[in-house]
Parts: C-alpha cells; sequence; structure tokens
C-alpha cells in the first residue's frame, strides 16, 4: 500500500505541476518539461515538487526547443551546484544519513559503488541491497537492481563514495573486465567482415587480370569467351564496391536505435518519448512489426496515456507517424 500511496501522491504532483506550466509556456513546451523532470527524478514525488516549482518560477524562459536544456540547467544550477544548500537537501540528506549509519557502511558503499559503476546489477537479496532499497537510494527494475532516478547518481556519484572511503575507487576495479565496452561494437564487427570480402574480391580481380593477360587474349578470341570474361570482371568489380553495404547496415541500426529507445522510454513510463522513437521508424524497417506489437500490448494496459502520447507526437510531426496511424494494432 505504500508504493500504491507514493504513486498516487506522484501523479497528484505531475498534475499539480502540469496545471501551472501550462499557462506559462507554450503548449507543446508542457509535456517535454514534465518528461525532463521525471527523466531526473523517476516517481519520486518529493523532488518532482522541488523540480516542478523551479520549473514554473523559469516558465517564462522555457520555448519548446530550450524547454529540456533549461530543465537541465535547473537541476545543475539550482541542487546539484550545492545541493546541501538546495530545496532537496532534507531529502538527500536523509538518504545520506541512512547510508552513512548503516552498521556495516563500508560494505554497503562498495556495494553502491558496484551499481553505480554498472548502472545495474542482479538482485541477490543481501543486507546490502536490502539496505539500499531501504533508503530509496536503489530500486528494482525486471530483477535487477537499479540507481532509483539520474538525480541520485549525480549527488551521491563516484567523488561522494571516495569522500566516505578515501582511496576505495583507485587501487580497486569494481567492474569486471568482460564488460561488454571491451568488447567489438556491431559496427566494427561489421566492417571488419566488410573489409575482408573486399580483400578476397580484389584478390579475385586480380587473378582474373593476371589470366587474361597470361592467355594473350585467347579469353578474347571468340564472342562468348569475351562476354563470359567482361561478365567475370563487372561482378567482379561491382562486388568489391561495398558501399551501400553500410548504408543498409546503418539504416538498420538505426533503426535498433529506435527500437530500442523506446522500449527504455516505456519502461519508465515516458509515453511521449517513446512515441517520437517509434514514429522514426518507416513501415518497411525490420523493427517496425515488433515496435507495433508492443505498441498493441501497452495500448491494452495503458490505453489513455499512450492516446495522449500519440495525439501530442502526430501534431508535432503533422501527422507524418505510420505507427500511430494503426489504431488498433494487432499482436
Amino acid at each position: 500500500m505504500k508504493t500504491l500511496k507514493s504513486q498516487d501522491s506522484h501523479s497528484a504532483v505531475l498534475s499539480s505541476c502540469w496545471e501551472e506550466i501550462f499557462p506559462k509556456v507554450d503548449a507543446y513546451a508542457v509535456p517535454i518539461i514534465v518528461e525532463r523532470i521525471q527523466d531526473w527524478v523517476g516517481q519520486q514525488p518529493e523532488l518532482t515538487k522541488v523540480l516542478c516549482d523551479y520549473a514554473v518560477r523559469y516558465a517564462p524562459h522555457m520555448k519548446e526547443r530550450e524547454a529540456e536544456d533549461i530543465v537541465d540547467w535547473i537541476v545543475k544550477q539550482e541542487i546539484l551546484a550545492d545541493w546541501q544548500s538546495s530545496r532537496a537537501a532534507d531529502h538527500l540528506r536523509t538518504i545520506e544519513r541512512s547510508l552513512l549509519s548503516y552498521d556495516r557502511r563500508d560494505s554497503l558503499l562498495l556495494a553502491y559503488l558496484r551499481l553505480l559503476q554498472k548502472g545495474k546489477v542482479p538482485l541477490n537479496n543481501s543486507p546490502e541491497q536490502s539496505a539500499l532499497l531501504a533508503s530509496g537510494l536503489a530500486a528494482t527494475k525486471r530483477g535487477r537492481l537499479t540507481i532509483a532516478c539520474s538525480l541520485y547518481a549525480e549527488v551521491f556519484n563516484v567523488n561522494w563514495v571516495e569522500a566516505q572511503l578515501p582511496g576505495i575507487t583507485k587501487p580497486v576495479a569494481i567492474v569486471s573486465s568482460t564488460d561488454s565496452s571491451n568488447r567489438p561494437s556491431p559496427v566494427a564487427k561489421l566492417y571488419s567482415k566488410i573489409a575482408i570480402v573486399a580483400c578476397g574480391l580484389a584478390v579475385l580481380g586480380a587473378a582474373i587480370s593476371s589470366y587474361v593477360k597470361e592467355s594473350g587474349g585467347e579469353a578474347l578470341a571468340t564472342g562468348d569467351g569475351f562476354v563470359a570474361t567482361q561478365a567475370v570482371l563487372s561482378e567482379a568489380s561491382t562486388l568489391s564496391t561495398p558501399l551501400s553495404t553500410p548504408n543498409v547496415a546503418s539504416a538498420v541500426m538505426s533503426d535498433r536505435a529506435l527500437f530500442d529507445n523506446g522500449i527504455e522510454h516505456a519502461q519508465n513510463s515516458r509515453w511521449v518519448s517513446m512515441m517520437r522513437e517509434f514514429c522514426d521508424l518507416p513501415q518497411d524497417s525490420t523493427y517496425f512489426a515488433p515496435a507495433e506489437k508492443r505498441l498493441a500490448q501497452w495500448l491494452a494496459l495503458y490505453k489513455e496515456d499512450i492516446e495522449i502520447a500519440r495525439d501530442i507526437v502526430v501534431k508535432e510531426k503533422g501527422g507524418s507517424c505510420a505507427i500511430a496511424n494503426i489504431r488498433n494494432p494487432g499482436y
């Protein structure tokens, strides 16, 4: 019940925020401002109220194209620059006290440092993870432990951990050496394969050219031989120019990024941002059908929220959104 009360409180704060900001800014800027606030503070009602109050104060300066940047500036200027003197100080100090008063403080801070560096870790029901959850600093998401919101990660950052445990962040490598950052990216793998194919085709072309020279033109003596040789050389020339392959791969990777970003936004209930990503997917994309299927699932659960988000994005894009035209996408 505590979670439901928190959600109700958060919804009430957002609704009030929307009503206060709406008369002061461009209509299209309001959802951008509210979503950006949520990006920073997640579902935390107290921090949402603090940021909304700041947003109302700075509302006259917010235009649609600048709204996100101004919210970011507010966070950095009004909170992060000196959080202990900010309007969020009481809330943040409560979390800090919870961490520093824990009886196995060092162990807790090491567990938090690992989470901070990796972004998310598997749940293991350890006392340290339970303490992080109880403090409000961490949250669970699909069976994994994450930091509850971006603002917390900025306040309780590596420098903060270092201040509590001097030297701990320097000699100890918390992140595993098998981290994905050390692996070749899909793009690197793709271009490696293209380079190998291109080299092979270049060797083939050289062999054909050498054969033609050594035969003293015999292959050119008959019409059939001429056509065959020219066809092989033409095909080798065409295949050894892999310019179109990176373009196709780039388009596929771009579509994959749109799809993945849309999923991430949806998982955080950022429906307008999700619709923006999905609306940019071309209808002939490999990822259009999966996006359509996900949208159908979410519509069944959050119909009103998604329809509002869809209407906002369609208006932004002047009606050019293929996935929004499918009113009842199927599974």
